[in-house]
Protein backbone atom coordinates (compact mmCIF):
# COMPACT_ATOMS: atom_id res chain seq x y z
CA UNK A 1 0.00 0.00 0.00
CA UNK A 2 2.74 2.15 1.15
CA UNK A 3 0.82 5.12 2.25
CA UNK A 4 2.59 6.67 5.34
CA UNK A 5 1.03 7.50 8.65
CA UNK A 6 2.11 9.62 11.55
CA UNK A 7 0.60 9.49 15.01
CA UNK A 8 1.21 12.25 17.02
CA UNK A 9 -0.33 11.71 20.77
CA UNK A 10 1.49 11.86 24.62
CA UNK A 11 -0.49 8.56 24.87
CA UNK A 12 1.50 5.72 23.87
CA UNK A 13 -0.46 2.99 24.82
CA UNK A 14 -3.24 4.90 21.88
CA UNK A 15 -0.44 4.94 20.03
CA UNK A 16 0.35 1.22 20.10
CA UNK A 17 -2.77 0.31 19.55
CA UNK A 18 -3.60 2.36 16.79
CA UNK A 19 -0.40 1.78 15.13
CA UNK A 20 -1.18 -2.04 15.41
CA UNK A 21 -3.98 -1.62 13.87
CA UNK A 22 -2.89 0.56 10.59
CA UNK A 23 0.16 -1.39 10.22
CA UNK A 24 -2.29 -4.37 10.28
CA UNK A 25 -4.00 -2.44 7.53
CA UNK A 26 -0.67 -2.28 5.33
CA UNK A 27 0.01 1.43 5.89
CA UNK A 28 3.79 2.38 7.30
CA UNK A 29 3.12 4.13 10.52
CA UNK A 30 5.48 6.14 12.75
CA UNK A 31 4.53 7.28 16.34
CA UNK A 32 5.98 9.88 18.37
CA UNK A 33 4.44 11.63 21.57
CA UNK A 34 5.32 15.17 21.92
CA UNK A 35 5.24 18.36 19.78
CA UNK A 36 8.66 18.83 19.17
CA UNK A 37 9.65 15.22 18.05
CA UNK A 38 6.53 15.58 15.56
CA UNK A 39 8.19 18.93 14.42
CA UNK A 40 11.36 17.34 13.41
CA UNK A 41 9.81 14.49 11.81
CA UNK A 42 7.85 16.79 9.73
CA UNK A 43 9.96 19.08 8.62
CA UNK A 44 12.14 15.99 7.41
CA UNK A 45 9.07 13.27 5.60
CA UNK A 46 6.05 13.75 4.42
CA UNK A 47 3.00 11.42 5.46
CA UNK A 48 -0.34 10.64 3.53
CA UNK A 49 -2.20 11.60 6.84
CA UNK A 50 -1.14 12.80 10.14
CA UNK A 51 -3.47 12.03 13.36
CA UNK A 52 -2.84 14.88 15.81
CA UNK A 53 -3.78 15.16 19.55
CA UNK A 54 -4.10 18.93 20.80
CA UNK A 55 -2.63 18.75 23.64
CA UNK A 56 1.31 17.80 23.51
CA UNK A 57 4.16 17.96 25.61
CA UNK A 58 6.73 20.39 24.64
CA UNK A 59 4.98 22.23 21.31
CA UNK A 60 1.09 22.37 20.88
CA UNK A 61 -0.74 20.38 18.68
CA UNK A 62 -2.36 24.05 16.92
CA UNK A 63 1.63 24.64 16.11
CA UNK A 64 1.70 21.33 14.02
CA UNK A 65 -0.81 21.37 12.31
CA UNK A 66 0.13 24.50 11.23
CA UNK A 67 3.53 23.15 9.71
CA UNK A 68 2.40 20.52 8.54
CA UNK A 69 -0.27 22.21 6.43
CA UNK A 70 2.32 25.03 5.55
CA UNK A 71 5.15 22.46 4.39
CA UNK A 72 2.91 19.80 2.82
CA UNK A 73 -0.63 21.10 1.86
CA UNK A 74 -1.58 17.22 0.81
CA UNK A 75 -1.19 15.86 4.10
CA UNK A 76 -4.10 15.07 5.21
CA UNK A 77 -4.85 16.25 9.60
CA UNK A 78 -7.16 14.22 11.64
CA UNK A 79 -7.37 15.75 15.04
CA UNK A 80 -7.64 13.29 18.29
CA UNK A 81 -9.66 15.32 20.76
CA UNK A 82 -9.54 14.96 24.57
CA UNK A 83 -12.44 17.92 24.56
CA UNK A 84 -15.43 16.11 23.63
CA UNK A 85 -17.49 19.30 21.73
CA UNK A 86 -14.64 20.68 20.31
CA UNK A 87 -16.38 23.50 17.67
CA UNK A 88 -14.59 25.29 14.88
CA UNK A 89 -17.54 27.98 14.64
CA UNK A 90 -16.18 31.44 16.12
CA UNK A 91 -18.12 33.05 19.40
CA UNK A 92 -18.92 36.48 19.50
CA UNK A 93 -15.99 36.87 22.56
CA UNK A 94 -13.23 35.13 21.78
CA UNK A 95 -9.94 35.28 23.39
CA UNK A 96 -6.54 35.65 20.65
CA UNK A 97 -5.63 31.73 21.72
CA UNK A 98 -9.23 30.89 20.91
CA UNK A 99 -9.10 32.55 17.50
CA UNK A 100 -5.59 30.85 16.80
CA UNK A 101 -6.94 27.41 17.80
CA UNK A 102 -10.12 28.09 15.19
CA UNK A 103 -7.68 29.14 12.72
CA UNK A 104 -5.96 25.99 13.01
CA UNK A 105 -8.83 23.60 13.41
CA UNK A 106 -10.22 24.75 9.79
CA UNK A 107 -6.82 23.56 8.41
CA UNK A 108 -7.81 19.93 10.12
CA UNK A 109 -9.58 17.14 7.60
CA UNK A 110 -11.58 15.37 10.27
CA UNK A 111 -12.04 15.72 14.07
CA UNK A 112 -12.58 12.73 16.39
CA UNK A 113 -13.47 13.19 20.16
CA UNK A 114 -12.06 10.66 22.33
CA UNK A 115 -12.74 7.93 23.03
CA UNK A 116 -12.95 7.27 19.08
CA UNK A 117 -14.45 4.20 17.20
CA UNK A 118 -10.85 3.09 15.39
CA UNK A 119 -12.86 1.94 12.65
CA UNK A 120 -14.51 5.29 11.77
CA UNK A 121 -10.93 6.36 11.59
CA UNK A 122 -10.07 3.72 9.27
CA UNK A 123 -13.10 4.46 7.37
CA UNK A 124 -11.76 8.10 7.16
CA UNK A 125 -8.42 6.91 6.19
CA UNK A 126 -9.43 4.97 3.70
CA UNK A 127 -11.85 7.78 2.13
CA UNK A 128 -9.54 10.26 2.24
CA UNK A 129 -6.61 8.03 0.59
CA UNK A 130 -8.59 6.58 -2.23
Amino acid sequence: MDKKILIVDDDEELCEELSDTLSGEGYSVNCVHDGEEAKNIIIKDIYDVVLLDIKLPRLNGYEILKLTKDRHSKSKIFILSGRPNIKIAPTETMTLQQEIEEGALKLADKIFSKPFDVEKILDAIKNVLS
